[in-house]
């Protein structure tokens, strides 16, 4: 699909062009910043480049993918998740229930049941992370990590794996660039939020929106995202 798709082709090539200008410029505009400063913007200049491939390969592979891309990034989150929750408080049984469910519900995505999986999962991790955890009779802070597993697999199964189900749409809904344009657009629009809350949060920045939980997010910031977004 992906060889005969020369549209895709060109928005992916178009991605590592801009890749290339993106990378001289910051390289040019850094060449007097602090040490410091310089270490941190290249650095996020790398994880630039390495998503860039790892969607580009991705696509390549088709489907199978672009969900194993999607379960890798989802994999990632939750660990980052069990981090904050607690290994102590998961326990080995918690973080099997977590990656496992993970693991079943992009396997049955893989094998074509997207329907089936995307409809039947939210009540499946209620009763299996809840069930499972009465079950072993984990009573201390059962409600606090009970929940928080339930709304990680929601947020980073359930919720992320709707970029996989654009992969599904109707023939008719097609850009373009088929199928996988679809994808590619949605990741598009939301790296260029991510910039444009960046730039203009660095530039306009003075109201903070949550000093305690990200203490250098704007409201000017998110306003330019938000502006970008659209017009994209």
């Amino acid at each position: 699909m992906f060889g005969h798709n020369s549209a895709l082709i060109w928005a992916i090539a178009a991605v590592f062009a801009a890749l290339c200008i993106g990378t001289v410029v910051r390289i040019v505009a850094l060449r007097s910043a602090p040490e410091e400063q310089a270490r941190s913007r290249l650095s996020s200049l790398r994880t630039w480049w390495i998503l860039a491939s790892l969607l580009a390969t991705a696509i390549i592979c088709g489907k199978v993918g672009a969900g194993i891309l999607l379960g890798i990034a989802g994999l990632l989150a939750l660990r980052e998740l069990a981090a904050l929750i607690g290994y102590s408080a998961l326990g080995r049984s918690g973080l099997l229930i977590l990656y496992g469910s993970l693991f079943a519900y992009y396997m049955l995505m893989l094998f074509g049941q997207s329907a089936l999986a995307s409809e039947m999962a939210p009540a499946v991790f209620l009763v299996v992370v809840g069930g499972w955890r009465a079950w072993r009779g984990v009573v201390d802070g059962y409600i606090r990590t009970t929940s928080a597993m339930i709304w990680g697999l929601l947020l980073f199964a359930y919720a992320l794996s709707h970029a996989y189900l654009l992969l599904d749409l109707p023939m008719a809904a097609e850009p373009r660039t088929g199928r996988f344009g679809w994808l590619v657009y949605l990741i598009l629009l939301t790296e260029t939020n991510d910039i444009a809350q960046a730039v203009t949060g660095r530039r306009f920045g003075r109201t903070k929106i949550t000093p305690r939980v990200s203490p250098n997010k704007s409201l000017e910031g998110l306003l330019g995202g938000v502006v970008a977004t659209t017009l994209l």
